[in-house]
């Protein structure tokens, strides 16, 4: 058996993004360890935005990124049981349309539910043969908190109850 999918109700995906977010993390760190026993340096580069690690051959540790010929910039997508949908923001997925054979997609299934199997695609986004893709628009409603912060001098001078000094 090379793959098992597992059915789960959707409502059991979307119940909790913290579940989600563990889901992510656990799945880039097996994916870490696992390029670590391929004989390769790796490195984090989650805050780039269009991938998650950056790997190459130890031997080739001498040659500047770019010009590396077992160097992997590798997008992690994990699911905690099974799935056959994931989903990536339009920079990531032009990123790498733009690579190809370099970049790697590695999806990891089965995260929490006992053996994670891992199955990674060489320049997935370039060849037909393994995805259906599919652009769609989501509106992002984001909330943040701020500080709106006044100088006290101006009421003063307003008020002119008194005076302050602001040397």
């Amino acid at each position: 058996i090379l793959c098992k999918i597992l059915k789960i109700e959707v409502e059991t995906l979307s119940t909790s993004r913290e579940y989600a977010i563990n889901v992510g993390i656990s799945a880039e760190k097996f994916v870490e360890e696992y390029e670590k026993k391929r004989g390769c340096l790796v490195d984090s580069r989650q805050s780039i935005r269009k991938y998650d690690l950056y790997s190459f051959r130890e031997e080739e540790a001498d040659k500047p990124e770019g010009c590396r010929d077992e160097e992997r910039y590798i997008e992690v997508k994990g699911h905690g049981k099974g799935g056959e949908w994931f989903s990536m923001s339009a920079e990531e997925f032009e990123f790498g349309k733009s690579l190809g054979s370099k970049y790697w997609l590695y999806i990891v299934w089965n995260m929490f539910e006992g053996n994670p199997v891992l199955v990674a695609f060489k320049d997935p986004f370039n060849r037909g043969d393994f995805f259906d893709v599919t652009q769609r628009e989501r509106e992002v409603v984001t909330k943040t908190t701020y500080y709106q912060i006044k100088f006290k001098y101006f009421d003063n001078i307003n008020n002119k109850s008194k005076s302050i000094d602001v040397s």
